[in-house]
C-alpha cells in the first residue's frame, strides 16, 4: 500500500552529495501509514553538521493513494514524518504531519547528558 521509494523521492542530498536510494534507505512496513522508508538505516552516513550547514535535503512526492486516503490531517492529505534514534521504533514515537503541497523545513535537535559517578550522583 502507497508509493516505492524511486516514486516518493524526487531529490535527496546529504552534505552536498547525491543519495544512494538503495543503501541510504530502507523500506519497512508500518501498521497505519503502509510502506515507508528509513534514512541512514544502516548507519552508512556519518556527517558533522553544523549550524549553518546544508546536511539532510530531501524533496518528497506526497501524493496519497486511494487506499491511504483515510491518513488525512482536517482536509488535507500528506505524509508523517518520524525523526527518531536508530534504537527507537517508528511505533513508540509521534511522527509530523506534512501537508502535501507546502514546503516544510524540519529542524532536529538532541541532547546528551552524563552524570558523574558516587559520589557525585546515586544516578
Amino acid at each position: 500500500m502507497g508509493y516505492n521509494l524511486t516514486d516518493t523521492i524526487l531529490f535527496c542530498q546529504i552534505s552536498h552529495k547525491a543519495c544512494n536510494l538503495s543503501s541510504d534507505f530502507k523500506w519497512f512496513w508500518h501498521q497505519i501509514y503502509g510502506n515507508c522508508f528509513s534514512f541512514n538505516a544502516y548507519g552508512n552516513q556519518k556527517t558533522i553538521w553544523g549550524l549553518n550547514s546544508s546536511p539532510l535535503r530531501i524533496d518528497l512526492f506526497a501524493g496519497v493513494p486511494t487506499k491511504l486516503q483515510r491518513v488525512s490531517f482536517g482536509n488535507q492529505l500528506g505524509m508523517i514524518i518520524f525523526v527518531h534514534n536508530s534504537s527507537q521504533t517508528t511505533v513508540s514515537i509521534n511522527g509530523i504531519g506534512i501537508r502535501k503541497h507546502t514546503l516544510s523545513d524540519i529542524a532536529v535537535s538532541r541532547e546528551f547528558s552524563n552524570l558523574l559517578s558516587y559520589p557525585y550522583s546515586n544516578c
